[in-house]
């Protein structure tokens, strides 16, 4: 499944890309060819509500009677072998089920490759195909299912563990087993966090949990209360009454509205309809927590909006 295309203006684009721009702020581009071969692609899995899909990537393909130019596959020449990997691991990678995205990135800048796709009357030949490939290789080396946005993590995560609950039920496991199913399920698939090799068991921490150590996660919680600032907002999460070695943990972004992608414009939104209704959130923020012994409030300062997701409780 091809995941490189070019767009209507020549910019070169994954379709991690393409989606992660969609859901940032409603970039929709109209039409794709292969950097390589230039033959045509359409979108597949990129744009619009995609939950029923979230374990299966997005791509490009091929339209039908239309393929690639000569050795061309739509794929880069990767010139550099992959590390080999455990046994262990690597009997987990083959019996992996679903595609979710397993690197957590930074939005990328626009790279412009070529002139406007598709105006040129002459193919490029054999040689300017593969020449084309191996740099791409160089840049990209073996497919990633890479991702900027946190919100498309948190929803592989939810997948998983959905998909999980249906296999207990199937099997009519105790409470015990199950939970031992979801963990087995979730570690088996890698996430790297910025070059932090984890997995979507042990990148996720509960943030009424202090954690030791200094390493970054992405932390979640319930029953969040969101306060509105002047020049930004927080989000509460009390530690859970009677309950031992829990703290209250709070999200702070310092910050306003203004001049933001649709998307982080939508979450304020979403904020100051919380706070006004005084309703309480569930969220997910990518960052590093640290606890203040003499207030004893967890707290994470957002740097990125990208790297926090609300939803009501």
């Amino acid at each position: 499944m091809p995941y490189l295309a070019l767009t209507e203006h020549g910019t070169e684009k994954t379709a991690f890309d393409c989606r992660d721009e969609f859901r940032r702020d409603g970039t929709r581009y109209t039409t794709f060819s292969c950097p390589f071969c230039e033959v045509g692609y359409f979108a597949k899995r990129i744009y619009g509500e995609d939950d029923e899909d979230v374990g299966k990537a997005p791509h490009f393909s091929l339209f039908p009677k239309k393929p690639h130019i000569g050795d061309c596959n739509g794929e880069p020449i990767a010139l550099e072998e992959p590390k080999k990997k455990d046994k262990d691991v690597a009997k987990r990678v083959e019996k992996r089920e679903y595609e979710i995205p397993e690197k957590f990135v930074q939005k990328k800048e626009q790279r412009l490759v070529l002139g406007t796709p598709g105006t040129s009357s002459v193919a490029p030949n054999g040689d300017e195909i593969r020449r084309r490939r191996e740099v791409f290789g160089l840049i990209y080396g073996n497919a990633r299912y890479t991702s900027s946005l946190l919100q498309t993590f948190v929803k592989a995560k939810n997948f998983l563990v959905k998909q999980a609950f249906k296999e207990a039920k199937e099997k009519a496991l105790t409470d015990k087993d199950r939970s031992r199913l979801i963990s087995d399920i979730t570690a088996s698939y890698p996430l790297e966090l910025f070059g932090q090799i984890l997995n979507y068991n042990s990148a996720f921490w509960s943030a009424n949990t202090v954690k030791n150590g200094a390493s970054e996660c992405i932390f979640h919680a319930k029953n969040g209360a969101v306060r509105i600032r002047s020049n930004g907002f927080e989000i509460v999460s009390l530690a859970p009454p009677g309950v031992l070695n829990k703290v209250t943990a709070i999200v702070r972004y310092d910050g306003t509205a203004d001049e933001l992608p649709k998307s982080h414009q939508r979450l304020f939104e979403i904020l100051r309809s919380a706070a006004n209704a005084a309703r309480h959130v569930k969220w997910h923020a990518y960052g590093h927590m640290s606890l203040d012994a003499s207030s004893g409030l967890y707290t994470l300062p957002l740097i990125n909006l990208d790297y926090l997701f609300v939803e009501f409780a």
